[in-house]
This record gives structure tokens, C-alpha cells and sequence, in this order.
């Protein structure tokens, strides 16, 4: 059988106890052959106890059907340009980026490849997804060139630094399903919803926080305890308390005060 102009997108959703036991069915063998790290993969955290209701949220849902019709106008144009490239009466976009954004993708990529030896953030136990950290970033970045509808073909470092951005959360997220949630330890330190999971997603939602303020004196990210405490997410704030004393207990946390703000 011959493929021509082969592509694949696939959005799955599964429950967590359902991965689980299909991972320990031997079925380790999809992250041995890269599938898994091709894929942007994430758990995310129960909102079980905290969706409560208001007047607002319900006249908000309501307006959810029509994005849902958005939805489904958006896949039929995928569709439609599709079989327009297949058919050849539409010349497939190929997308390009800036010199800007080159550098900053060679600057990244190598950070990221330091990261399999353990310099820097220790990435030593994800090395296959993190391996496909600059190809998955470029192919984020071309999606969201094109839903931002600029007429360029030429990749911006804007955009390339936003793609970036979240590849690098999910690179986290991978790490907490395949090597947190994989080691016997006790709930408090390991796990998605340990403290150590939990960790990792403050620290992510620190670097990508509109919150987030530069130290001037140390070039650190730093966010207020005000702003952890209004748009964390819900999980991080709930056990604010708990993942502090981790962070101290790892010599992992630098408190400071300026004015009567806390970071």
C-alpha cells in the first residue's frame, strides 16, 4: 500500500485508571518507539469540589453550543482545503520562519538537549520527548501562524517563542505521567498530585504567567503570593501551603520582600 501526502492528527482522551492499566500491560513499547513522544500529552488536575455555579457561569454556558459550531466550521475547512491540496487545485503553504526565530529555536533546542545530560532543569528521564522538543514546538508555532491569520509565510520569534511555551509545559506534564507517577514513592513527595508534581506545574505556570515579574537583582522569575493565590490553578492554590514547606525542605524556595508584597 502506498500513502501519498501522509498525514495524522489524533485527540484522544482517556481515564487516568484506563491508561494506567493499559501502560502496565506490557504496552510500554508505544513510548519505546517514539509514539508517545510525538504526542503533546497531559493529565489534567481534577476540579471535583470546586465547580461551583453562579447566574453568570450559566448564561456563559449556554453560549457554548456556538463554539461548538465554530468547531465543527473549522474542521470542515481543514477538510475542504485538504482534499484541495490532494486534488491539486490548491498549492499546499509551506511556512518559513524569520531569522529572528531561527536563532531563538537554535538557542532553545540546545538548552533543551543540555537538559538530557541533567544541566540545567533535568530533563535525563524524558530524553525521548524531550529529543522532540524543537520539531513539536515548530509544528506548534506553524499552527498558530496560521489560526492567527497573518498573511505572512514567515514564522515570527513572537510566535515561535509562544509555541515553545507550551511544548515546554506539556514537556513537564510528560514527565510527571511517565516518570513521577512511575516511582514507588510516597504521595507527598512524588506523583502528579504530589508535592513534587505539583512543584513542577507552579514553576511552569510561573514562567508562562502574565504575573510574573523580572528580578531585576538575581534575573529571576518571580510572581506575588497575591497573584499565585488569584490565578494559580485551582490544585496549586488549594495546597499552596504544602508545596511551600516542600520547596523549603529542598532548599528550593527564595522568599523576598519589596514594599509590603511577598514573592
Amino acid at each position: 500500500v502506498t500513502l501519498r501526502h501522509p498525514r495524522l492528527t489524533i485527540a484522544l482522551m482517556i481515564q487516568p485508571g484506563g491508561f494506567k492499566d493499559f501502560m502496565s500491560k506490557g504496552n510500554s513499547k508505544y513510548r519505546d518507539s517514539g509514539f508517545f513522544a510525538r504526542c503533546l500529552v497531559c493529565q489534567a488536575n481534577s476540579t471535583q469540589g470546586y465547580r461551583t455555579e453562579s447566574v453568570e457561569n450559566f448564561s456563559a454556558n449556554i453560549s457554548e453550543a456556538e463554539s461548538y459550531s465554530n468547531f465543527l466550521k473549522i474542521q470542515a475547512l481543514l477538510l475542504d482545503q485538504s482534499d484541495q491540496v490532494l486534488n491539486k487545485t490548491r498549492e499546499k503553504r509551506v511556512l518559513k520562519f524569520d531569522q529572528t526565530a531561527v536563532e531563538n529555536w537554535v538557542d532553545s533546542f540546545n538548552y533543551i538537549e543540555e537538559s538530557l545530560v541533567g544541566i540545567g532543569v533535568d530533563f535525563t528521564g524524558i530524553k525521548d520527548a524531550a529529543s522532540k522538543f524543537g520539531e513539536n514546538a515548530a509544528r506548534v508555532a506553524a499552527i498558530l501562524h496560521i489560526w492567527s491569520g497573518k498573511p505572512s509565510d514567515s514564522i515570527s520569534i513572537e510566535t515561535m517563542e509562544a509555541g515553545f511555551g507550551i511544548v515546554y509545559y506539556y514537556l513537564h506534564q510528560y514527565r510527571n505521567i511517565f516518570v513521577y507517577e512511575t516511582l514507588n514513592k510516597d504521595s507527598l513527595s512524588y506523583g502528579k498530585n504530589g508535592a513534587e508534581g505539583l512543584l513542577g506545574q507552579l514553576l511552569v505556570w510561573m514562567e508562562l504567567s502574565p504575573h510574573a515579574v523580572q528580578n531585576q537583582l538575581e534575573g529571576q522569575i518571580v510572581v506575588s503570593r497575591t497573584k499565585i493565590a488569584q490565578y494559580a490553578p485551582s490544585v496549586i492554590r488549594v495546597r499552596y501551603k504544602e508545596i511551600i514547606a516542600y520547596k523549603k525542605k529542598k532548599k528550593l524556595l527564595f522568599e523576598f520582600e519589596r514594599g509590603r508584597t511577598k514573592y
